[in-house]
């Protein structure tokens, strides 16, 4: 931006200044006789405008003042500039082709591409080629400051990429993958004698991607990358489905995808590798696409086993609904898409369309929707291309509205979660070597000579990670996005000393691996005449297809080892510098009492927390998620408290997560007709400032307005009964309000009935 500025300034300057330096000069000209020689200002400005053809009047003057040197002297540094601007007009791109043969360790990208010039561009200097269409799609940015930019025509062959100098990366980022695969492999066959850099192909087909040296041999060990690939995964990551089901009430993680574009495919497969846990059931998909049979036409060509039937009792559940979601509320389709939801309710909405304006307004619709119809209750994500950051914002539970993912990347917690998928799969496949006596001595099994389709196992199981450790009941640091695999040793050391926690981590890396391997297409081998499973790879059979416990003790000992493995890189990526960025061992204590506030209640609940930490002091390592309903009166100001008095105690913030059974009007309604006073909600504004961490989620009925359930009591006092239970599911422990009544009394021996143990004020009071 900075040298097109200067381009277009710079004359201008130069001409202004020679302009009025001449007319200066040549007005105060001195004449023979002392007096001025041009008195006529058209003689001025005709000497003037000499200035610019380098005219000899300048040079013979003995006279001339200093202003008519400047005027010389400007001119014909202006005449310069626009003789060397008409030439770089002419030949500028040839010079700048030739320039580039003279780059080394610089790498070159054929087909602008802005997501792999921020995510996957290593060092400083970039040569791109495209068209002069293509290119000026790329904005500039101060993080690009040595790109060289080279025109092509669009039928122009491929440019000499022989004579770029000495690259040390070549990035092929066309949209098109044929494209990319076909410039690739024009790439090396130009470069057959010459040291060949690392290559990236960019395909955002998958069913290219699977193979590409199966149509060109010689791009086995190319790196493959998809943008729709790492949106999906960054998406999963931050968004942690499985913990947000639970924390809803979900029997099983249920996501609305709209559009069945390339986004959405690899959302699809991410979601089917990364949504197993021991709370949940098998995933459900209800896919919304004008033309469902399309849609569902196009998973079957890019990614086939998701409808396999060989997948269909324990893989993801798939719906197509057709429907036009800009006309939700107005369609003859609405009724389909409302039963999927009373069947299951919506974990997540995740919008991806062709363009931004799409989008945009297929969000605005949704929320219309859910308000007007208290209908799909469900936090909306949606792709914007033009947003600066491929991640979701950390915060986004905190709020109400539309959440925006899906730019372009560049970011730094974008790169750390790249620079992770990398260094995971990396470890997980030198591990396996590691075991395997025939492999460590095979260079073939050498992370770097392995082809594309041989790395995708461990790609694809690089980022299960999270889910490990968020069913091993650990939570990210608050107010972050996950990017890092770092875990508190003193967690670490007990799951690591725990076979009951090994063994239930394993079956779940089992699982992942079952879904894994049947994403590639494999199936269960038969039993043969021996009464064994034998494994051929040829017709994609696998023994080990099975469930967790018909594996043998060496086949459970692999599921095993992986995830010890997992939890013992994450416990040596500990230290003093990076203790803010682990994950800890999750403690959630719930809290219920009654809509009237206590002065007593801060000082309680403070020493009810010295109390525990005194009887169990490991507890200070843990993360605290304190879960309330959210009412006036004992819940807010209890969860305040016990916020602050965590603060002071272990100087870290807590994490309170709030669970409306209606919109605030009505709860704080309830305090104020009750004359028992109100109290300030706990909002994202409110919380927020006193650094802890909010995340709120509505257990308000379908379909169900706040009007309705002010007026109809005996709904609302059974809805509250029902939280109740619910976060008593979710807590490792529950303080009760003493003065709470007899709902709050009802409650606190349902706990103790079902825990077999006491609440912490009556256990510690």
């Amino acid at each position: 931006m900075f040298c097109k500025r200067l381009a277009i300034w710079l004359p201008i300057t130069l001409v202004s200044c020679t302009v009025v330096t001449g007319v200066i000069g040549w007005s105060l000209h001195p004449g023979p006789n002392g007096a001025r020689l041009y008195t006529d200002w058209g003689d001025v400005a005709y000497n003037t405008l000499l200035a610019f053809t380098g005219d000899g009047s300048y040079m013979r003057d003995p006279q001339a003042n200093s202003w008519i040197k400047a005027t010389r002297f400007l001119g014909f540094l202006t005449t310069f500039y626009a003789i060397f601007a008409v030439l770089a007009v002419l030949f500028g791109a040839k010079l700048a082709r030739f320039l580039a043969g003279f780059r080394r360790n610089h790498a070159v990208m054929v087909g602008a591409s802005r997501y792999m010039l921020r995510q996957h561009v290593r060092g400083g200097k970039v040569t791109i080629f495209d068209t002069a269409e293509n290119l000026a799609t790329l904005p500039e940015d101060a993080t690009w400051p040595r790109v060289v930019k080279i025109a092509i025509t669009a039928h122009e062959e491929l440019p000499k990429l022989h004579a770029v100098g000495k690259p040390g990366q070549v990035l092929f980022g066309a949209s098109e993958p044929m494209q990319n695969l076909n410039h690739a492999h024009i790439w090396l066959r130009q470069r057959a004698d010459s040291a060949r850099p690392s290559i990236m192909l960019r395909l955002e087909d998958k069913s290219l991607a699977r193979a590409p040296d199966l149509l060109f041999p010689d791009l086995r060990q190319a790196e493959i990358v998809s943008e729709s690939e790492c949106l999906a995964r960054t998406l999963v990551s931050v968004m942690a489905p499985s913990r947000q089901a639970i924390l809803r009430g979900q029997r099983a993680v249920h996501v609305l995808l709209i559009g069945m574009g390339s986004n959405n495919l690899a959302l699809s497969e991410e979601l089917a590798l990364r949504t197993n846990h021991p709370s949940l059931g098998r995933l459900h998909l209800t896919i919304l696409d004008r033309n469902a049979a399309v849609a569902k036409r196009r998973m079957l060509s890019e990614r086939p086993d998701l409808l396999s039937p060989d997948f269909s009792e324990t893989g993801p559940k798939i719906t197509f609904l057709e429907a036009d979601a800009l006309h939700l509320g107005h369609s003859e389709h609405d009724d389909a898409l409302i039963a999927a939801e009373e069947a299951l309710g919506f974990t997540a909405i995740v919008i991806s369309t062709g363009t931004d304006a799409a989008s945009s307004a297929i969000a605005m619709r949704l929320r219309q929707f859910q308000q007007h119809y208290q209908r799909l209750r469900a936090p909306i994500f949606m792709r914007m291309r033009n947003s600066d950051t491929i991640a979701p914002p950390a915060d986004w539970h905190s709020h109400d509205a539309i959440i925006r993912f899906g730019g372009t990347g560049g970011q730094a917690h974008d790169l750390a979660l790249e620079t992770l998928y990398e260094a995971r799969a990396k470890a997980l496949h030198d591990s396996w070597r590691n075991n395997d006596r025939s492999a460590q001595n095979d260079p073939a099994q050498v992370w770097e000579n392995l082809s594309a389709a041989q790395r995708r196992p461990n790609y694809r199981a690089a980022m299960f990670a999270f889910e490990t450790l968020y069913a091993a009941g650990c939570v990210p640091p608050l107010q972050a996005r996950p990017t890092q695999l770092i875990l508190h040793p003193e967690v670490g050391n007990h799951l690591l000393g725990s076979p009951k926690d090994l063994r239930i981590l394993a079956e779940l890396e089992h699982e992942r691996w079952n879904t894994e391997r049947r994403l590639e297409g494999f199936r269960t081998a038969p039993l043969n005449a021996e009464n064994t499973r034998l494994r051929d790879n040829e017709k994609r059979l696998h023994p080990s297809l099975v469930p967790f416990d018909a594996l043998s003790h060496h086949e459970q000992d692999k599921d095993r080892n992986n995830v010890e493995l997992t939890l013992k890189l994450a416990s040596n990526a500990y230290s003093a510098a990076t203790a803010a960025s682990a994950w800890r061992k999750s403690l959630r204590i719930g809290l219920t009492g009654s809509l009237k506030s206590h002065s007593a209640t801060k000082t309680d609940i403070a020493h009810i927390l010295r109390a525990y930490l005194a009887h169990k002091p490991q507890a200070r390592d843990y993360s605290l998620e304190i879960l309330t309903p959210n009412a006036p009166g004992y819940d807010r100001d209890a969860a305040r408290a016990l916020a602050d008095a965590w603060q002071a105690i272990v100087a870290r913030p807590a994490h309170i997560i709030c669970f409306n059974v209606a919109g605030l009007s009505v709860v704080d309604g309830c305090a104020t007709q009750a004359d028992l006073g109100a109290s300030t909600a706990l909002t994202a504004a409110t919380v927020h400032p006193t650094g802890h961490a909010l995340s709120v989620y509505s257990f308000q009925p379908l379909g169900c307005s706040n009007a309705e359930l002010a007026q109809d009591s005996a709904t609302y006092v059974q809805l509250v009964a029902q939280l109740q239970c619910h976060i008593m599911s979710l807590a490792d422990e529950m303080i009760f309000d003493l003065n709470g009544g007899a709902h709050t009394n009802q409650a606190r021996d349902l706990w103790l009935r079902t825990r077999k143990r006491e609440s912490l004020e009556h256990r510690l009071q």
